[in-house]
């Protein structure tokens, strides 16, 4: 079986802005169209015969090479609308603030197919629908207390709601029921916000404290993890956390050259983790507290006009923390959280061209991590956090001067 993965990615964006006396209305709508195929070929005779073999099951390694029995096919596909008004103060104004309001849909449709002789759980058809929005009031305003002194706030009022339609049909494999259907919601309200302020030694260097109260929404994940054993999948909880940070920053050279340093803690509680039984070869979601804190350097260097170089370093520790008793995923206290690398480190190069009455801008992007940076939503959290590299290379974009900015693709143009 030849293996695919692809995705293509289209969307398009549009910003209007227009000042007003004593404030600035801006509107920002967006559009993306997302496709993911993905074809594998599964086999693997010596890990499944020698898995099977420590199990009691001792098994030739000839009985998992055939392709035509091991195999899956996933189409993905996900269409995510934006729109967001804001007002603004105006610019230069003693005292900035903004408010404004937000909705965002997206419609997540999943066609799976899978055919395996290893594990019940990795057979059968799946078709799902996942559908989510967000309405959302915010507003931020920042004072000053001093010369040097600033205070910042600012608070968020959101809405969440969620759908989740999945059927699943078995192809006959030992193991499974014939046929399950799922529907279900999950909806929630809730309020974050954050409080700061910034002390400004002289016209290069300032420094910074803030603490911010975070959520992750809860809702169900696009697996339908039980499925094939006739049972629904119930959704996770949402995940709160207090996040602090101290930091300092530079702006050197004329501006020229940017650092920044900071030091961070932070505290989630029901963080939204993901646990996998090697012996059905299937994931469980489950929801466990944990803590984190690092620290962060970073940097931006404009080499030439045309030319800026950025990156930076992190290091970070993290740990599982009042861990129920009787849970079946593993979890332990003081266990780390895998894939939250414990250093990571990145390196950017930004690109401009003059073109026109404006500039077109590309970006390359590379990045190195040891055994996640400060993401609250691991993945897996209670494998082994393996290193890897990850480097990438940004789309172009075209800025032109105006009022209005259109996206198309890649591609921004201004319209005046």
């Amino acid at each position: 079986m030849v293996q695919v993965g692809e995705r293509v990615i289209d969307h398009i964006s549009l910003s209007v802005q227009r000042e007003f006396e004593g404030f600035t209305f801006h509107s920002i709508t967006g559009f993306q169209d997302i496709a993911v195929t993905t074809i594998t070929d599964d086999t693997d005779s010596f890990l499944y015969s020698t898995y099977l073999s420590d199990y009691g099951m001792p098994m030739s390694p000839g009985e998992f090479s055939d392709p035509d029995e091991d195999w899956g096919i996933v189409y993905e596909g996900e269409r995510v609308f934006s729109q967001e008004f804001r007002l603004n103060s105006p610019e230069g104004a003693p005292v900035e603030w903004v408010a404004g309001l937000s909705y965002f849909r997206s419609r997540y449709d999943m066609d799976r197919t899978q055919e395996s002789n290893y594990s019940p759980s990795l057979n059968g058809h799946y078709d799902t629908t996942i559908t989510s929005q967000t309405l959302a009031v915010f507003g931020d305003i920042s004072a000053p207390v001093s010369d040097r002194l600033t205070f910042s706030a600012g608070l968020r009022a959101a809405r969440d709601r969620q759908t989740f339609d999945t059927t699943y049909v078995s192809n006959g494999a030992p193991g499974t029921v014939p046929g399950h259907r799922q529907s279900g919601s999950f909806e929630d309200d809730y309020v974050t916000g954050r409080v700061a302020v910034d002390w400004r030694w002289n016209d290069e260097w300032m420094s910074y404290a803030s603490i911010s109260r975070g959520y992750a929404s809860g809702g169900f994940e696009r697996y339908s993890l039980n499925a094939y054993m006739g049972l629904d999948t119930p959704p996770f909880r949402p995940s709160t956390s207090w996040a602090y940070e101290l930091g300092t920053k530079a702006e050197l050279l004329d501006g020229r050259l940017s650092l920044s340093g900071a030091l961070f803690y932070n505290d989630v509680a029901d963080g939204q983790l993901t646990a996998f039984d090697a012996a059905t070869m299937s994931f469980a979601f489950d929801n466990q507290d944990y803590r984190s804190y690092g620290a962060e350097l970073e940097f931006r260097a404009e080499l030439t006009p045309h030319v800026a170089l950025r990156g930076g370093v992190g290091w970070t520790r993290t740990r599982l923390v009042d861990v129920p008793n009787g849970v079946t995923t593993g979890a332990m206290n003081g266990n780390r959280v895998p894939n939250m690398p414990e250093l990571t480190a990145s390196l950017g190069l930004d690109l401009r061209y003059p073109l026109g009455r404006g500039e077109a801008i590309a970006s390359l992007d590379g990045r190195c991590c040891r055994s996640q940076r400060r993401s609250e939503q691991p993945p897996f959290p209670f494998g082994s956090g393996n290193a890897f590299n990850l480097g990438g290379a940004e789309r172009v974009k075209a800025v032109h001067e105006g009022n209005a900015d259109v996206d198309f693709g890649g591609l921004a143009v201004r319209v005046t």
